[in-house]
């Protein structure tokens, strides 16, 4: 309270006191300014140490220009004065030819506080524009323009992202029962493309054939039994072959037939030899089909 009163009895007892004391100064940098140009304004107080000044921050209301921020300097003080200053940096967006501002200071003691005004500076706007026109004349162009589409990666990565994990989920949910089919289609391909030509060869077969014929027949059946099985028949004589399938008939139509190709001797039962390896292979296609149906 006594500073208070210190104040205010300073201010009363001479107004030429109180200008070199607590009247702050107060310009802009320059004379004139565009809109939008960014102009600096610098306010500054010389006053008694003993009392608290605050400038105004980024809360003030600058009307008609606009704050684009502000700089501070730290207080100079000696036995009796101190002295404070910051730069205000403005902006303008105001058609007004000539524009003014005048920032006060807030003198605060005990809770209270003094506002002094430093007096207002004025700045004159550039007119850039000088006159507008009444009406505009606006030029046509109906020419077709091609422009380039832009292409949308976000999309892209969000669908391929999307497709992915469908894929998963289908995987998981049906993997099991689309390999199963997959492999019945292919099995059922290789079969078809077996059985066909071996039957019409088989109904070719003559007596007077020769071995070459005959060797080449069977080992086709032992190729198409080696894929269905997944054993090396290819590589196996017709012992071991029977040992593997255990089949009495099978090893009595494979003996004919290696009669017939390392004897050169056969006959019209050679068909049926052949006949009944057609049979063995039939079979083991269906149980090779079941298998996999049932896995």
């Amino acid at each position: 309270m006594l500073k208070l009163i210190a104040v205010s009895i300073l201010c009363v007892l001479s107004s030429n006191l109180y200008s070199q004391v607590f009247s702050p100064e107060s310009r802009f940098s320059k004379d004139s300014v565009k809109i939008g140009e960014e102009v600096a304004y610098s306010l500054s107080i010389r006053y008694p140490k003993f009392i608290d000044v605050v400038f105004p921050d980024s809360l003030y209301d600058f009307k008609p220009f606009e704050l684009n921020y502000k700089e501070s300097y730290p207080t100079n003080s000696d036995s009796l004065f101190s002295f404070d200053s910051a730069v205000y940096f403005l902006s303008t967006f105001s058609v007004d030819s000539f524009q003014s501002l005048d920032l006060p200071v807030f003198m605060v003691t005990d809770g209270d506080s003094v506002v002094i005004l430093a007096g207002p500076d004025s700045i004159k706007l550039i007119q850039v524009v000088k006159s507008i026109p009444d009406s505009i004349s606006m030029m046509e162009n109906t020419a077709f323009s091609n422009v380039a589409l832009s292409f949308n990666y976000p999309y892209l990565i969000v669908g391929l992202t999307i497709l992915f994990l469908v894929l998963v989920i289908l995987y998981f949910t049906f993997g099991k029962s689309i390999q199963k089919k997959v492999l019945l289609y292919r099995l059922r391909r290789i079969h078809k493309r077996f059985i066909e030509p071996f039957v019409k060869s088989i109904q070719d077969l003559e007596p007077a054939d020769d071995y070459l014929k005959l060797e080449r027949l069977l080992t086709t059946w032992k190729e198409y039994m080696e894929r269905l099985n997944k054993k090396p028949y290819t590589k196996l004589t017709s012992k071991e072959i029977n040992v593997i399938l255990s089949d009495k008939e099978l090893a009595k139509a494979l003996q004919k037939i290696d009669v017939a190709i390392y004897g050169s001797i056969s006959d019209f039962s050679i068909t049926n030899s052949f006949d009944y390896l057609r049979r063995i292979s039939e079979d083991t296609f269906v149980h090779r089909v079941q298998e996999i149906k049932n896995g």
